[in-house]
């Protein structure tokens, strides 16, 4: 089966930086936060709950390609320094208001790259625009790289987040599950109309809350739940639970994926599935067992159309 790289074009226009992580101790400097940050307490509830989680293979993890795309109101000033042009580029948004701009990292980075990036948009937007607004408008949409998924990952992924949704929408404000411009994808008729992965990667809408578009232009499937925010520990735990999920599915058996799909009935499995996705990041979100239950049976139904078996 084909790998999605093989759909892009030569002038793919994302690329990612190639400085890779060398030693387990970069992701405990990712669980610090910046000097002279001042933590909230549902910081610090956050910031607790992710030393209790560790990456199967850290290195992997923070080497895994990402970027982000920040939309933010009230910006008069943006400093930018060396450092911020390293890492970002300012583009409009039509959506936004009160001179809303919307800041997306300029190559996309590694996850180990997070704290360094979020340092330089915190120095050059938030501490020169103290009324700063993160309004109902605005939204924060992570990217991370699927390029070498096949057609099968890609399925199986989709099937995955189904399953997950209104658990990762339990991390964000309840506005966002209410918005045109991140409607999940349950109360879409999108995973049943599609006959295969290319089908239904082609005829994606982008603003569905997982955006799979991109995977054939850019090569990253699109998160775009979270609620406009400048906390570093919630940007950091998303990241972390968007970037588990894909690598769920990309470092595991497709095989092992669909029966653990297929075998889903009890709370204790689904316990276990979780628990198997996310690790620790699974107590962070909050978790419906029933509509899980009927989560699982739309992905069941979907994944032998758009797989091969």
């Amino acid at each position: 089966m084909k790998k999605i790289y093989n759909y892009l074009s030569p002038g793919c226009a994302i690329a990612f930086n190639n400085n890779l992580a060398t030693k387990e101790e970069d992701f405990d400097y990712l669980l610090q936060p910046p000097k002279e940050y001042s933590l909230t307490s549902y910081e610090r509830k956050l910031a607790s709950q992710l030393t209790n989680y560790k990456p199967n293979d850290i290195l992997f993890f923070l080497n895994t390609c990402t970027g982000i795309e920040i939309e933010i109101e009230g910006i008069k000033k943006v400093d930018k320094t060396e450092n911020f042009l390293d890492y970002w580029i300012t583009a409009e948004d039509g959506s936004l208001r009160n001179n809303g701009r919307e800041f997306i990292t300029r190559k996309g980075f590694r996850v180990h790259e997070f704290k360094d990036a979020y340092i330089a948009f915190k120095t050059g937007v938030l501490d020169v625009n103290l009324t700063h607004d993160f309004s109902e408008r605005c939204s924060i949409h992570i990217h991370v790289d699927i390029r070498t998924f096949t057609e099968q990952q890609l399925a199986n992924l989709v099937a995955c987040y189904i399953i997950f949704e209104k658990g990762l929408f339990s991390f964000c404000t309840e506005q966002r599950q209410k918005n045109i411009f991140c409607i999940p994808i349950l109360d879409t008729i999108f995973p049943t109309e599609f006959t295969n992965a290319f089908d239904m990667c082609a005829r994606w809408d982008k603003y569905t809350a997982l955006n799979i578009k991109p995977a054939f232009s850019l090569g990253t499937v699109e998160f775009r739940h979270l609620h406009g925010t400048g906390s570093y520990f919630e940007l950091l735990t998303w990241l972390f639970i968007c970037t588990a999920l894909v690598n769920f599915c990309k470092n595991n058996i497709s095989k092992s994926i669909i029966k653990q799909i297929q075998l889903l009935k009890y709370q204790s499995q689904y316990e276990a599935f979780i628990f198997s996705c996310f690790g620790e990041l699974g107590r962070v979100l909050t978790w419906d067992y029933e509509q899980m239950d009927e989560a699982a049976s739309c992905a069941k139904f979907i994944l032998p159309k758009l797989g091969e078996f």
